[in-house]
């Protein structure tokens, strides 16, 4: 009995705990500090205009897909500086797929706009489905390699 409650509280001490960030993969650190700061600079007006699950209402859906556009096009301008940066060719691999899962994610965006605009009232769920995975790995990436500004 007192095994059963000692693994029990190890079980749900575990769950609470969030994601196991990762070991860092990046040794470029001048990268990850200027993206970081790259990220630190524009990520939070961005995230103050984004819109959430379930914040719209039918005659809302319009305002609500150009909020997202805006937000697609903020988060694209900021990839693009990103990858403009240098980094060393032994990371580059790493960063470009780095990049490539925040491509994914604003392309998901900007389907979920699309949807919007037609009407389409499953686009909350499909995006939620869609977009997790992306948005895990750029917070798991970002925090293992010293950039948490850099987390969508």
């Amino acid at each position: 009995m007192v095994v059963s409650l000692g693994v029990f509280a190890l079980v749900v001490a575990g769950l609470s705990r969030g994601p196991r960030i990762p070991p860092r993969s990046v040794t470029d650190v001048s990268y990850t500090r200027r993206a970081e700061a790259e990220c630190k600079r524009a990520l939070p007006e961005l995230r103050a205009q984004r819109p959430q699950l379930g914040e719209r209402t039918k005659d809302e859906a319009a305002l609500v897909a150009e909020k997202v556009e805006r937000t697609a096009n903020g988060l694209e301008k900021l990839v693009a500086r990103l990858r403009a940066l240098p980094v060393a060719a032994a990371d580059q691999g790493r960063v470009e797929r780095w990049l490539d899962d925040w491509d994914a994610y604003l392309a998901v965006g900007r389907r979920y706009s699309a949807a919007l605009r037609r009407g389409d009232n499953d686009a909350p769920a499909r995006a939620a489905r869609d977009g997790d995975p992306l948005t895990r790995r750029v917070y798991l990436f970002s925090k293992a390699n010293g950039m948490p500004s850099c987390v969508l």
